[in-house]
């Protein structure tokens, strides 16, 4: 079980995050927040209540892993992204942007072909599981890394913390 309230405090915004300063010492706290995570959210602890948190308490989880990693990504921290989006795909399959961002982390890499495979898991994983294609990013994605496009598509998944704007900065 994480100490919810310590956590929430860490992964909240702190403001516009505009130099690589300031990225490193985000990384650090979203790297500090989700070390407090033990198992599942308030394991052991049952009802409504419990379940409610337990659902919000994961998605802000998922949303400080992306945070975090790409912010990793920006700082140009390529290998050790790459390690915990494996990771975190194992984990976490239907979490289409850990795919995106590991493919573009590999693509930077100059793994290309690691890139592909990356994007053929993820429509295997999303068509056995959900019936479904992975979104029109990923694709666009794949497109990009099979036609070696040097294109803003190869960039960093915008998450909802960047698209609230509070990433200004490379």
């Amino acid at each position: 079980m994480i100490d919810a309230v310590r956590f929430e405090r860490a992964v909240a915004p702190v403001g516009v995050v505009d130099s690589p300063q300031a990225a490193a010492n985000r990384v650090q706290a979203l790297r500090d927040a989700l070390g407090l995570w033990r198992g599942p959210a308030l394991s052991g602890i049952s009802g409504g209540w419990a379940d409610r948190n337990r659902s919000r308490l994961h998605r802000k989880r998922i949303s400080a892993y992306l945070q975090y990693l790409e912010l990793e990504l920006k700082l140009g921290r390529l290998e050790s992204a790459i390690d915990q989006l494996s990771d975190l795909i194992t984990r976490f399959p239907n979490v289409e942007l850990f795919a995106e961002n590991l493919m573009i982390a590999l693509y930077h890499s100059g793994r290309s072909t690691e890139a592909l495979e990356v994007a053929q898991q993820a429509r295997s994983a999303l068509s056995r599981e959900y019936g479904l294609e992975p979104g029109r990013r990923l694709q666009t994605l794949e497109l990009a890394i099979l036609r070696r496009s040097p294109d803003s598509r190869l960039e960093v998944s915008p998450s909802s913390w960047d698209r609230a704007g509070l990433w200004k900065g490379n």
